[in-house]
């Protein structure tokens, strides 16, 4: 594909990319030697940071490697990232074998050549590690890659289908674009079936964004779909525990399991939930993000659809997840809460130049730095409890 760009459209490519590679680069490092994280665990993080960044790359190149900074400095994504880890032979090659496919994938869907191969060979590596493994592999970090660039393609899809009234008209999403969506669910699934949690957001991007897929696609995002929720039910859900009250795992009455059913009506557990999300981005970053939902579900209803949807999946499990390993839902809330935190600082500036009638950008630039100082408290807060 880059091969067939002309200058121009490689330079406006480049500068698209920038901001979000800067923004992966600076968590990259700051996992590295503020963290001390092993680089395979970093390294995923910050391709997760990648991701997220660019699904704000149309609010503006500061505006979107602050968000994307402040999700890669929030508390759960730097337990994610940093700390000491122990690396047997088996997981350095999964996690060599994972890359290599990757590769192979980009480079296929770059050189615009055999797409059918490059699902093919992504789908075949991952289902050969399972057979060999014999059960998932349930890296998480793996799953917060994927889900990141999960998300930025629906929202993609989604803004090219259903475009705002001042935006080009619409377009139909290229195959090369399906086959990328349909092989990071698939990839996902496999890595851990906790990511068949994404399944409400994919189906209702795929929905409203009105794609033509084949019927055979519909098939097996049907059949990854069941394989990720029977595998959900045998590692997160037991018959045993389930259904015991959530209120005596509060009270400390019974040892925690996994999933306690209930969860989701016990008010103490929402508050719980609720104060830890808001810790993540700060009361103020909480706020924003209120006002943000409301806004972005005028400015674009399909994406606020979608991504309410996927914050829903997550946010439920959250109240009936009583398991180790908080950010193994928390990730993919804040992924999409910071795109409703950084459009509300985005919409407070286009409030302020409409009230002002200025048409500047010296307030949204103004906005930006104060949005700044978001990251930097998470920085310090990170460093005084070293």
């Amino acid at each position: 594909m880059l091969t067939s760009l002309s200058k121009p459209q490689l330079s406006e490519q480049m500068r698209y990319w920038i901001p979000p590679l800067l923004s992966g680069m600076i968590a990259l490092l700051l996992f590295t030697l503020l963290g001390h994280a092993p680089l395979l665990r970093a390294g995923a993080m910050s391709i997760a940071v990648i991701g997220v960044t660019a699904s704000l790359r149309a609010l503006g190149q500061l505006l979107c490697i602050v968000g994307g900074l402040t999700f890669a400095l929030s508390p759960a994504s730097w337990a994610q990232a940093s700390g000491n880890l122990s690396i047997d032979s088996l997981s350095v090659g999964y996690v060599l074998v994972f890359a290599f496919g990757v590769a192979i994938i980009i480079f296929l869907f770059i050189s615009n050549r055999a797409l059918y191969y490059a699902a093919i060979i992504g789908v075949t590596l991952t289902v050969v590690l399972v057979v060999i493994l014999n059960e998932s592999v349930r890296s998480t970090r793996i799953s917060n890659l994927l889900g990141a660039w999960l998300i930025y393609m629906l929202m993609i899809a989604l803004r090219k289908t259903n475009p705002r009234p001042e935006a080009p008209p619409a377009k139909e999403i290229s195959q090369r674009h399906q086959y990328a969506v349909l092989v990071l669910y698939l990839l996902g699934v496999f890595n851990d079936p906790l990511f068949s949690l994404y399944a409400p957001a994919l189906l209702i991007g795929l929905w409203l964004s009105r794609i033509h897929l084949p019927f055979w696609q519909w098939v097996v995002y049907g059949v990854m779909t069941f394989y990720g929720g029977v595998l959900f039910y045998r590692v997160y859900i037991s018959n045993e525990w389930s259904f015991h009250l959530a209120q005596l795992l509060l009270d400390g009455s019974i040892a925690p399991p996994y999933l306690i059913l209930s969860g989701w009506r016990n008010t103490d557990r929402w508050i719980m939930l609720m104060r830890e999300v808001a810790n993540q981005y700060t009361v103020v970053g909480a706020i924003i993000s209120l006002f943000g939902i409301a806004r972005f579900s005028r400015w674009h209803p399909p994406l606020s659809t979608m991504l309410l949807f996927g914050y829903g999946s997550f946010f439920v499990f959250g109240l009936m997840y009583f398991g180790p390993n908080e950010t193994t839902y928390m990730i993919p809330l804040l992924g999409i809460q910071i795109i409703w935190l950084t459009y509300g600082v985005h919409s407070i500036g286009q409030w302020i130049l409409r009230y002002t009638q200025q048409t500047n950008s010296t307030i949204p630039r103004f906005l930006t730095a104060l949005f700044l100082i978001l990251p930097i408290v998470q920085l310090g807060r990170i460093i005084t409890e070293r």
